[in-house]
């Protein structure tokens, strides 16, 4: 079972607005910013809470304009997700495993640089990631969020689960 919950995510249409809030409520501060999307925290952890521009996953994920209808788990307003840490790859892919056994598939998987993630439909259709952090620690982490690197690519590069697990396995990128 997840030890922690990682971070929750909001999508608004005025992130200044709810980072200020946020910033001012929890005594946070920004660790990564533009204009889609925001990173924030108030402890150990990298971020534990983000704010993305509403039409910025439709965007990204190949839609065009505000009027197409968002991708199938994709929220416009609101909560975004929320996300449990896990201790490492092999604990991702144990639950990858055992929730592939009760009948649940995630319907995104992606590094997200700083983070490699698995995102999941509760019956309501609430999205739940659960995420591994790809460096050792959170400062590496958050140094990672500051980077040019992250700047260009903040989502991320989707991957399959299981040639993933295979490389995992074998040690080999296929």
């Amino acid at each position: 079972m997840p030890p922690r919950l990682a971070h929750v995510v909001l999508q608004t249409e005025n992130i200044p607005r709810l980072r200020d809030w946020y910033n001012e409520v929890l005594g946070a501060h920004v660790v990564f910013e533009d204009e889609k999307i925001a990173f924030i925290t108030y402890d150990h952890e990298h971020h534990r809470v983000a704010f993305l521009s509403a039409g910025m996953l439709r965007e990204i994920l190949g839609q065009d304009g505000q009027s197409a209808p968002a991708p199938s788990g994709i929220v416009t307003a609101g909560l975004n997700h929320f996300a449990y840490a896990l201790n490492g790859m092999q604990e991702l892919f144990d639950n990858y495993d055992r929730l592939k056994a009760l009948g649940h598939l995630p319907y995104w998987c992606i590094d997200h640089g700083p983070s490699t993630a698995m995102y999941y439909h509760d019956p309501d259709g609430n999205s739940v990631e659960f995420q591994v952090d790809n460096f050792p620690t959170s400062e590496e982490c958050t140094a990672y969020l500051r980077s040019p690197s992250f700047a260009q690519n903040p989502i991320g590069i989707e991957y399959d689960p299981e040639v993933k697990r295979k490389e995992l396995r074998t040690g080999k990128r296929t």
